[in-house]
């Protein structure tokens, strides 16, 4: 009887130890090939699972959209072994901490005056400020959500206040505004530049986007009604028109113009189980389709630079991230920001080197 349950025993201690070095041979296995840029303050076998988990409860169509998004903003923190914000997004999951979109005759809609602490600061004309209010450069950005910083966890982690302390820490001083509405189209991005950034008076325009007027079919004419089947050409093409109606506007105005063409998931290497996911939603649309008229975009936005029109490809910039950083087809967490942030930043220097003198104040609109 002794004899049989030392037997047991053995087994049973031999069945533990294959089963750890199975475990330890996973993890390294999983850990090199797909989590080698994780935090080593998490399980790779851990994190594998619950990619299973979540591809399991896509495919079974257990999970909205939005729980998907909230689970893809998580993740990025997760996987880098950082601690999820609290608070979220600082604009909430889809917005909803914004509210209800201001209407605008001359937009369409914009961005409602918002104050949360560290989280959100809107003016009443629907812009957001960084930087030094005396500074002898002024840069305006107009775009969309991506522009206004969604996905951000606060304030301070958007790439457009990242964008001004690498410039600062460059002895680059400046005043950034930025000037979007979530959702916008290239349209709408022309008419804010009209109805309020020519006042600024603007040392510098950036126009961040590139995006919207691919997937967000809406007919310009009537900004609340949506058209279907739109070709991808004629996308493309009002898109380039306006962008090149910015171009001129600006040159009129002495002004230098930036054509920032914005991160682009369907191009990364490294798309995650959670990013994969954001490919096979409807509003999607054709992936291919997509691709070869943003490449187009690219090629167009490139041929438009000449003196004081300048052009930045960030549509790789976050490319080499293993972790996830998307949070949909076109946000991404605090990771990207900081990414697209010093990015942007070292691409300006070489334009700010040749571009601001200080102004008077009554040159300035603050």
């Amino acid at each position: 009887m002794e004899k049989i349950n030392i037997s047991h025993l053995k087994q049973v201690l031999f069945s533990v130890i294959l089963l750890v070095l199975f475990l330890i041979l996973g993890e390294v296995i999983l850990r090199v090939i797909y989590f080698n840029r994780f935090s080593t303050e998490y399980f790779a076998i851990d994190r594998f699972f619950h990619s299973l988990e979540f591809r399991y409860l896509t495919y079974k169509g257990k999970l909205s959209m939005e729980d998907v998004y909230k689970k893809a903003w998580e993740n990025s923190y997760i996987e880098r072994g950082y601690p999820v914000p609290k608070e979220g997004p600082r604009e909430g999951y889809w917005g909803d901490r914004l509210g209800r979109q201001t209407e605008n005759q001359f937009l369409g809609w914009q961005t409602p005056k918002i104050s949360i602490k560290n989280l959100v600061e809107v003016d009443q004309h629907g812009m957001q400020h960084a930087g030094r209010k005396d500074a002898p450069c002024h840069i305006l950005i107009i775009g969309a959500s991506v522009a206004g910083g969604a996905s951000a966890s606060e304030i301070s982690t958007t790439y457009f206040v990242k964008l001004f302390q690498y410039l600062e820490d460059a002895k680059k001083a400046v005043k950034v505004t930025v000037y979007a509405g979530g959702g916008w189209i290239s349209a709408q991005e022309v008419s804010a530049l009209l109805y309020k950034g020519l006042q600024l008076h603007p040392d510098i325009v950036i126009f961040l986007d590139g995006l919207n007027d691919l997937v967000n079919q809406i007919n310009v004419r009537q900004l609340h009604e949506y058209r279907k089947n739109i070709p991808y050409e004629e996308r493309a093409s009002d898109y380039l028109e306006n962008m090149k109606v910015a171009k001129n506007l600006c040159k009129c105005n002495g002004i230098k113009i930036v054509f920032v063409l914005q991160p682009f998931l369907v191009w990364e290497k490294n798309i995650t189980v959670y990013e994969q996911d954001f490919l096979k939603q409807k509003y999607v649309g054709d992936v291919d389709m997509l691709s070869k008229y943003y490449e187009l975009i690219k090629k167009e936005l490139e041929s438009l630079v000449e003196n004081n029109v300048y052009f930045i490809d960030c549509s790789n910039v976050l490319s080499d991230e293993k972790a996830t950083t998307f949070s949909d087809l076109w946000h991404f967490s605090d990771f990207g920001h900081d990414l697209l942030g010093k990015y942007i930043a070292d691409k300006l220097i070489y334009i700010l080197n040749h571009c601001c003198q200080a102004r008077t104040s009554k040159e300035r609109v603050d």
